[in-house]
């Protein structure tokens, strides 16, 4: 029997658009600027008329196949089955706010889905019975069903418009299904291959592969495990294993939290699930929670004038406290799959020292002073004064380093802006999220994922009391990344802190600037990109670190 003569089951569709279906959500995310750990609050309108905004927040991941909201005494349902979609306006709020045309397809009671209007089939294929099954009348919802949906209708994102529930504080358990077309995000396969890869546990690699190829109509061979795509991109199935473990397992698919991939990504780095929208601003203010216990009694209270000190070097961590263990290594062996924390610290390593580069390029040769009770930093350059926000996240004095929930001379303003670093920690078991790292290493990686959580590259480290200085974030208009040129490349491998495998980081930072790169299979720790005229190789120097050469 033909390849085409077999059976094309509803996991199979799902398998084809996976790769496609989150890279376009990922370009989403990006325009919507979402801070790292933050999904978008998603509301519906009818007609172009908004019927309400959402009052949960949707799903922490960068492909959620449901984005939980409520529709306050509006029921979008209101077609007949087979009509034509009802058209629905879709909101995205994040750092920006973006409106998507969307379209309903059906209704959800229960685990109960039932079709509204059916989606194109595959056609020159041999379907299923189940295939056949799911794509008409009612079934079950799951998650292999929902992710053949989106591929059939395009790899578009799938959301549920959950009615109000019954009764206050109980989850929805009737919803309409709305379609929201995206827009297609054409990638090299290999960069599209490395961002999907959260998503790629348990499933056909090949198939996903050739699934994204054949939607851009890049032209592969393959040879066994091998892929060698027209665009230059290599990729072996056999070693290609997703670096995320699921927090936790799937949930039951329910119109408030259907089934999804358990793996939450965000365009920048992989976040906890469940994680609240912050509101628009600098620092984002979180609702109130159960603080943690305090690790250390508190430091010698700060007098009211701020000290001055000079600029500090990228990054620059504490000193170790005198009785600290020393650290293992947190990062696994390649073959083992990546934490949650893990995968923050790679995603942001770079960027967070491109934070540093910008800063010693913005105010070279200044002195920089903390007013902590007014969120405040005051730059002084040669060139003149500058006030940027600044958002204390920890401080270090003779007990040694304490978040900054955990000093009670620091600001309430602070404490709230800064939740979002000990509600990951607590999330995923990360000690050094919650309590005091315990050296330099996991202090440098600690502040790495405290910026991407906080969507704040820059870090400084200033006096703010005798013995006791304060790390902290800042923002400022001027603070945007500039666009990659090679010595700001160079500069950022050069400032990074050493990480395990830094190539991936390096294609992940690569990918999010548009900077497009090359791999040689014959040289599998070697990247090459074009930059400023130049060819140039990035290596994996075996130390955690990038080496960079023009070739």
């Amino acid at each position: 029997m033909s390849f085409a003569d077999t059976p094309m089951t509803l996991q199979d569709i799902a398998t084809d658009g996976v790769i496609d279906q989150y890279v376009r959500v990922v370009a989403l995310w990006r325009s919507l600027a979402m801070p790292p750990g933050y999904s978008p609050r998603v509301s519906f309108g009818i007609s172009g008329q908004r019927t309400s905004t959402a009052q949960q927040p949707a799903e922490a991941d960068p492909t959620p196949d449901v984005a939980a909201g409520e529709v306050d005494n509006a029921q979008l349902d209101n077609i007949s089955p087979g009509a034509t979609p009802q058209p629905v306006t879709v909101r995205f709020e994040g750092n920006h706010t973006i409106d998507h045309a969307g379209f309903i397809i059906g209704h959800v009671v229960g685990e109960e889905f039932t079709w509204q209007v059916t989606p194109p089939q595959p056609q020159d294929v041999v379907l299923a019975d189940e295939v056949h099954q799911a794509l008409s009348g009612t079934t079950t919802i799951s998650e292999v069903f929902l992710g053949a949906v989106r591929t059939l209708y395009g790899n578009a994102l799938l959301l549920f418009a959950a009615y109000e529930p019954a009764e206050k504080g109980q989850a929805p358990n009737e919803a309409d299904v709305v379609i929201v077309p995206l827009e297609q995000t054409k990638l090299e396969l290999a960069q599209a291959v490395e961002i999907a890869r959260p998503v790629l546990a348990g499933v056909d690699l090949s198939r996903a592969v050739l699934g994204y190829a054949a939607a851009y109509g890049i032209g592969i061979k393959q040879d066994g495990s091998l892929i060698v795509a027209e665009d230059g991109s290599t990729i072996d199935t056999d070693e290609l294993v997703a670096p995320v473990t699921p927090p936790a397992a799937p949930q039951q698919a329910s119109p408030a939290m259907p089934a999804s991939p358990a793996i939450p990504v965000s365009p920048a780095s992989p976040v906890p699930p469940a994680s609240p929208v912050p509101p628009a601003g600098p620092a984002p203010a979180m609702p109130a929670a159960p603080m943690p216990p305090a690790a250390a009694p508190a430091p010698a209270p700060a007098p009211a004038a701020a000290a001055t000190t000079s600029a500090p070097t990228p990054d620059q961590a504490p000193p170790a406290r005198p009785d600290a263990p020393t650290q293992p290594n947190p990062h696994p062996a390649a073959a083992t799959p990546a934490t949650p924390y893990q995968d923050l610290v790679r995603d942001g390593v770079f960027d967070a020292a491109l934070g540093q580069v910008l800063l010693n390029q913005l105010w070279p040769q200044s002195t920089i002073t903390l007013d902590v009770m007014r969120g405040q930093a005051h730059i002084t350059t040669p060139t003149g004064p500058t006030i940027a926000g600044a958002l204390v996240i920890a401080t270090i004095g003779p007990e040694g380093w304490r978040w900054t929930w955990d000093d009670p001379h620091l600001p309430q303003a602070a404490k709230d802006a800064v939740r979002p670093i000990w509600e990951f920690g607590h999330a995923n078991a990360v000690a050094d999220l919650t309590q005091a790292p315990p050296n330099d290493d996991a202090t440098s990686q600690a502040i790495t994922v405290a910026k991407g959580l906080l969507a704040r590259p820059v870090s400084v480290r200033a006096s703010i009391a005798p013995g006791v200085d304060a790390i902290a974030l800042l923002t400022h208009p001027a603070i945007t990344p500039p666009p990659i040129t090679a010595a700001i490349l160079w500069d950022v491998i050069h400032t990074a802190h050493p990480i395990d495998d830094p190539l991936s980081a390096m294609r992940i930072f690569l990918t999010r600037h548009g900077i497009s790169f090359h791999t040689d299979p014959t040289q599998p720790h070697t990247l090459t990109v074009t930059l400023d005229g130049y060819t140039i190789a990035l290596s994996d120097n075996g130390a955690g670190r990038i080496e960079m050469s023009n070739t």
